[in-house]
């Protein structure tokens, strides 16, 4: 039993739903998003801790905030038709928002989607550089590996 409590604790405490910046994600995720004031509010919080990061100027998050506010309203119907199995966010969001009406809100977009889950293409390309060496490997060869292991995996 205290195994158990000391695991359960050791969880909640490195949970990332006590920040809350992680609890007002919920304002991108479409199955949540209504024109309720509870998301918007969530919205709200994101962009005040991007500015408060000095990530974004507050003039191009109150933007962001009026454009998310209009894609709320203009674009219920398209929202609803997410789907979660077969749509990746971030290609919903780029269809969602292309277009210059809503330049601003698609910078914050992507910044959080950034945030919130790395980098990792690129963290993927350091385990196959990693995995390519070996010991007295000169530079040109390991380019010369990588460059020929990039063009097997793109045909």
């Amino acid at each position: 039993m205290t195994t158990l409590t000391a695991t359960v604790s050791k969880v909640q405490e490195r949970c990332p739903l006590k920040f809350s910046f992680v609890r007002a994600l919920k304002a991108l995720d479409p199955r949540m998003i209504s024109g309720s004031d509870e998301v918007t509010t969530s919205f709200s919080n994101i962009t005040r801790k991007i500015v408060s990061a000095n990530i974004m100027s507050s003039d191009q998050c109150d933007a962001a905030e009026r454009q998310y506010k209009r894609m709320v309203r203009e674009k219920a119907d398209d929202i609803k038709q997410f789907d979660a199995k077969t749509q990746r966010l971030d290609q919903f969001y780029y269809q969602l928002l292309e277009g210059s009406e809503y330049q601003e809100l698609w910078k914050v977009v992507k910044r959080v989607l950034v945030l919130s889950h790395g980098q990792a293409k690129v963290e993927r390309g350091f385990s196959v550089n990693e995995d390519m060496l070996l010991p007295n490997l000169k530079q040109e060869t390991l380019m010369g590996q990588r460059t020929v292991y990039d063009a097997v995996k793109s045909l």
